[in-house]
Parts: C-alpha cells; structure tokens; sequence
C-alpha cells in the first residue's frame, strides 16, 4: 500500500459499505491511489472517490482513476449538488467520515 496508512475512518468506512470480500482489495486499491501530479492521494480524495462509489469496488476503480486524471471532477461529484436550484458543498470531505457515513 506504498507505506500509506490510512486513517481509522476511512478503514471504517470500507468496512460499513463493502462486502467483505472485496474489503482487502478496496484497501489495497485506496493505498495505491494517486493525485494528477504522481503524488498518493490525500484522505480528503480517498474519502471522495468512496463516497461516490456506492460501495461497489468497480465504482471505485473508475474513481481512483478519475481521481489520478483531474481529482477536482471527484471532489466537486463528491461534495456538491444543487440545492434550490444553486451549486451548492453539501458536505466536506476533508473532515473524516462520522459513523454515520
């Protein structure tokens, strides 16, 4: 996993919203992710591309490389929505998940 420790609620997270037998895989697909510039993926992506995953593992293939192309795309499908028929964040994801996520 590239010496990436990901945070406790994120490991939660996965553990709420996958099966269990693709938990390891959805793990190691996390600690491999990278930003545009080649760099890992911060737990405020991470925690994007799992939010719009639906906890389908190849959901969240599609969005750790989308996320490794322009991870704005991903931030922007993750946080925001129109409410009132204005763009507006619905929630911030580089606050960790609570375990209600």
């Amino acid at each position: 996993m590239r010496g990436l420790t990901l945070p406790q609620d994120i490991s939660a997270y996965v553990s709420r919203h996958f099966a269990p037998s693709e938990q390891i895989s959805v793990l190691k697909l996390l600690g491999s992710a990278l930003q545009p510039v080649g760099e890992p993926a911060d737990a405020h992506m991470l925690r994007c591309a799992l939010a719009i995953s639906g906890g389908k593992l190849a959901n969240l293939q599609f969005d750790i490389d989308w996320m490794a192309s322009d991870c704005r795309d991903v931030i922007v499908n993750a946080e925001f929505g129109r409410r009132d028929g204005a763009w507006v964040q619905l929630r911030d994801l580089s606050q960790p998940f609570s375990p209600s996520d």
